[in-house]
């Protein structure tokens, strides 16, 4: 195992700064597929800004990949140095503090696999191979498309997949492709292999990018207008199905109001009896008050749920662009379906309740 001697100190330094900007911002988001993308978004914006000097190194050479070489008494190779450090105390640090707080997060072949990997190929670099630290601190552009990721994942709104789609094509495929052919005619083949073993996983991660945005982008959209009129004639048709509920009795309180008229007979027209049906209860007012006011409850309940279905079929219709306001509509939504029906149920089961605790009480006055 290595010591702590065999560490350079720069990567210690950025692995304790990383974990400590963790445990100040983590607060700000509750979920730990937020959080994950702290450390990651952080580093991966001083990796890009990082490989700038060596970029302009490769252009003015006009792409010659020799031109990444240290220099003898500048400032660029000490500068490679620490940006293969830095990257190394990211991983590190993205690896300690995700056992510990994001273990969910953290992918065994682009989490574990990839963090060691790299790990030990800056070390390698740092202490054996100093002079491929301005190649490697060259493809840390190749870091871009993180940054604009891990910004999307912490701030939904800036979150855009073309972008983030094109970053990717030019830092992580077409760029990345240029540097395998620079060097397959270098010849120099260790670098080559190094390169062309990253290169499946880049491709990897782009083809399923491309396919998820294909996925997108045949998902059927309806307008604003179209889909508030599919919701709204959808959940009138679920309001008519609740009237009708309401306007016939339970089974059970059928039958026993059926078996109660039968008991008490019919009533004859010479009866001197007041007429039941138009007889007015002492407390017929407060109990109509009542049952409108259960009726309001219910109308309520089913313009809310109502509005949650049409909020979050316009959410779905922005094809993700407002994803966490998509995600809450759904949930509000699931939970209107849950107590809607339970709702609808107790309400009722009240104005029934009502009606037979006002036939009775007509009946005990009837008979007394």
């Amino acid at each position: 195992m290595l010591q702590l001697q065999h560490w350079n100190p720069t990567s210690l330094s950025a692995t304790l700064f990383l974990a400590g900007a963790y445990a100040f911002l983590c607060s700000n988001w509750s979920e730990s597929k937020h959080r994950a993308w702290i450390i990651t978004s952080l580093a991966a914006g001083t990796a890009f800004m990082s490989s700038l000097p060596f970029l302009c190194d490769l252009a003015l050479a006009r792409g010659n990949v020799s031109a990444l070489v240290p220099d003898a008494e500048g400032w660029r190779h000490p500068h490679a140095i620490r940006s293969c450090a830095i990257f190394q105390g990211y991983l590190v640090a993205d690896l300690v503090v995700g056992a510990v707080h994001y273990r969910d997060q953290l992918n065994i072949l682009t989490g574990w696999v990839h963090h060691v990997l790299y790990i030990c190929l800056m070390q390698y670099i740092l202490f054996s191979k100093p002079e491929w630290a301005c190649i490697f601190g060259c493809v840390l552009v190749m870091e871009l498309p993180t940054f604009i990721l891990g910004l999307a994942r912490l701030y939904p709104v800036t979150r855009n997949d073309r972008v983030f789609s094109a970053s990717f094509l030019v830092t992580r495929i077409l760029f990345h492709v240029y540097v395998i052919s620079a060097y397959a005619l270098r010849r120099e083949w260790v670098v080559l292999g190094l390169f062309c073993c990253a290169f499946p996983l880049h491709a990897m991660w782009f083809i399923r990018q491309l396919t998820l945005t294909a996925l997108a982008a045949k998902k059927p959209s309806l307008p604003v207008n179209v889909a508030v009129q599919s919701s709204a004639q959808a959940y009138s048709a679920e309001d008519d199905a609740a009237a009708r509920a309401l306007q016939s009795p339970p089974p059970e309180l059928a039958v026993s109001e059926e078996s109660s008229r039968t008991s008490t007979g019919p009533t004859t027209p010479n009866d001197d009896r007041p007429d039941p049906i138009n007889f007015v209860a002492p407390d017929k007012e407060a109990r109509k008050r009542n049952m409108q006011l259960d009726l309001h409850l219910l109308r309520h309940a089913l313009s809310s749920e109502q509005s949650l279905r049409i909020r979050a079929v316009l959410a779905a219709a922005s094809r993700g662009r407002y994803a966490a306001l998509a995600a809450r509509a759904r949930g509000l939504y699931r939970d209107a379906q849950i107590y809607a029906p339970a709702l609808r149920e107790n309400v009722r089961s009240r104005v029934w309740g009502a009606q037979q605790q006002e036939t009775a009480l007509r009946r005990e006055i009837l008979v007394n």
